[in-house]
């Protein structure tokens, strides 16, 4: 049998025949090999929700499958106004947009997409090329809908502006302007000057021959501003030569030729009043720039540029000034029981001032003596007033801000014992007169503590303790403590005397008889007493008015030991009581009880 076929043999030569078939036929089969088994294929199935592309690479055969360990790549591209949330493959999810998938088995995968949601918010993304600044700043913005946001460059020196790029367009314009209809990135391209070519004219001598300040309010002076300046071609001749009067903050300006005849020689001019208030209305104060400039016949253009300020701004009144003591645990100055204690240790203190202004103004601080006369021109002319320090501040327009002075040392101004204040003054020197105290201030106020020095605490402080009227009762507690000690003076009536209160320099300091402080000074306190029982209360009734009735009585009072330790006293009845009370003025207390 062959290949399963029976055959039959009957004469020798069939039999040479045979033997040659089965030879060709094991030749054959082992020049083509065993038949081989069929190869497997699976079936990839792309599902999607929503708005979007999806694309397999490799893609399948003709057959639309994929042979077994096939990897094959997917990518999920959201159309307009939607967006790819994730792939489902089987009971898995992905987020990422491009995923790979191995075909081991017939697999079924699903891109899901959603519409994106409508924002009243917009990112707007700034950045720069090159050297310059940029408004709004570098970096991420949040915008509304619908915003219009200028953008503006402004090149560094030696750098020039080129162009912002828009998403993706050049935009030349500058300042521009965009819509934030959509998140939009923004990006501003300065390029380097190219380097002049000469040769150039000359600006030299360019000085102020008078004060570089014009004052217009709360006085008038230095109402003209005059300013040198010599012009000249020495390479190649000039074909034009001029001055600008600009205020810094706004940008407006006017210009002024120099003539022919000037130039080549040093020339003074005049900025008036009169001038500035034609050529700006309304005139307004902050920080004024003369720039001169020359050009030549090359084109090429020399320029320099001197300030100065106009005044025209004065506080509304004498405390439009809000002012105080930086809080620092550095500085020499503690705050001890209401005083500002100035001790040997530490820094030099920090005023801080708030005020408005539009060009120069002076801070000056004066120490002066707590006791004091009232009003600037008291304070001021006092003996042991002490101007400590003064700092002038500058601005290129009207402002409110808030500045900071440091103090010197305080204490070698001060004297033991002696309590001061802090006077802070807006001051304008230039219109101050001789003979004249208040002429130029336009603000001033106290900060609101009283300073003393911190003393050696081996020298100490006395304390000193007065009765009246001087048979009102008894006192302890007097003597020499150290500086920061704990001080407790008690006072005890007289049979028939009540305790009123302490006082000191006729004002009262405590009304309790056990009163406790800090030594940081010498003290001279009086306990003053009066005669009688204490007016504790005109009438004790029960709520309803109704006296002689059935009601809790809770009664407790306070009283000092002869050794001067508070008392307590309490007594409870949880039975019917009836109190009965006269006038305070009789100062008779009488209670019954009735079990």
């Amino acid at each position: 049998m062959i290949g399963g076929v029976t055959m039959r043999v009957r004469t020798e030569g069939t039999i040479v025949r045979m033997a040659t078939i089965l030879l060709l036929a094991v030749g054959l089969m082992l020049l083509t090999g065993c038949p081989k088994p069929p190869v497997e294929e699976y079936t990839l199935t792309i599902e999607k929700t929503g708005n979007g592309t999806v694309t397999a690479d490799p893609a399948p055969n003709t057959s639309g499958k994929y042979t077994a360990g096939t990897e094959v790549t997917l990518t999920a591209e959201a159309d307009a106004g939607w967006q790819f949330v994730k792939w489902v493959v089987g009971e898995e999810e992905k987020e990422d947009a491009t995923i790979k998938v191995t075909m081991d088995a017939d697999k079924t995968v699903e891109a899901v997409f959603e519409e994106e949601q409508p924002t009243d918010k917009y990112t707007l993304t700034i950045t720069k090329t090159g050297e310059g600044t940029v408004d709004p700043a570098v970096g991420a913005h949040e915008y509304d809908k619908d915003a219009e946001v200028v953008l503006t460059a402004t090149p560094a020196e030696g750098w020039d502006f080129s162009k912002w790029v828009v998403g993706g367009t050049d935009v030349f314009e500058n300042p521009t302007t965009v819509v934030m209809t959509s998140n939009k990135t923004a990006n501003a391209v300065f390029v380097e000057e190219e380097p002049p070519v000469g040769p150039f004219p000359k600006v030299t001598n360019l000085s102020l021959t008078t004060a570089d300040f014009m004052v217009l309010q709360p006085c008038t002076e230095n109402l003209e501003i005059r300013f040198q300046v010599a012009v000249s071609g020495p390479e190649s001749a000039l074909v034009a030569a001029e001055y600008k009067v600009v205020h810094a903050a706004s940008g407006e300006f006017f210009a002024v030729e120099i003539p022919e005849d000037n130039w080549g020689l040093t020339w003074t001019y005049t900025v008036s009043e009169g001038l500035l208030n034609s050529k700006f209305v309304p005139l307004n104060g902050g920080k004024y720039d003369i720039t001169v400039t020359a050009t030549n016949t090359e084109g090429n253009a020399t320029s320099k540029t001197i300030s100065f300020y106009v005044k025209q701004y004065v506080s509304p009144s004498f405390d439009a000034i809000d002012v105080g003591i930086v809080d620092s645990k550095e500085d020499q100055i503690r705050e001890t029981n209401g005083l500002c204690v100035v001790t040997a240790d530490g820094v030099p203190g920090t005023v801080e001032a708030t005020f408005t202004y539009d060009s120069k103004i002076t801070v000056r601080v004066y120490l002066i003596d707590a006791a004091a006369e009232d009003g600037i021109i008291g304070m001021l002319e006092d003996e042991n007033t002490e101007l400590i320090v003064e700092e002038a501040f500058l601005t290129e327009e009207l402002t409110t801000e808030k500045v900071l002075v440091t103090l010197p040392d305080l204490r070698p101004y001060m004297d033991a014992g002696v309590e001061y204040k802090l006077l802070v003054v807006l001051f304008t020197p230039e219109c101050g007169a001789l003979g004249c105290v208040d002429c130029g201030i336009e603000a001033y106020k106290l900060i609101d503590c009283d300073f003393i020095e911190d003393i050696d605490p081996t020298l100490g402080f006395t304390i000193t303790l007065g009765v009246n009227p001087v048979d009102g009762g008894q006192t302890s507690g007097d003597g020499t403590y150290n500086s920061g000690d704990e001080v407790t003076v008690v006072a005890t009536p007289n049979e028939g005397k009540y305790f009123i209160n302490w006082t000191e320099a006729g004002t009262e300091v405590s009304k309790e008889p056990v009163y406790t402080f800090t030594a940081t000074k010498n003290r001279s306190l009086v306990a003053n007493f009066g005669t009688g029982l204490p007016p504790e209360f005109e009438k004790l009734l029960p709520a309803n008015g109704e006296l002689n009735q059935p009601l809790n009585v809770k009664l407790e009072w306070k009283a000092v030991d002869p050794e001067g330790g508070p008392v307590t006293m309490m007594f409870t009845s949880d039975t019917q009581a009836t109190i009965s009370l006269r006038s305070w003025k009789e100062q008779v207390l009488r209670s019954t009880l009735q079990t």
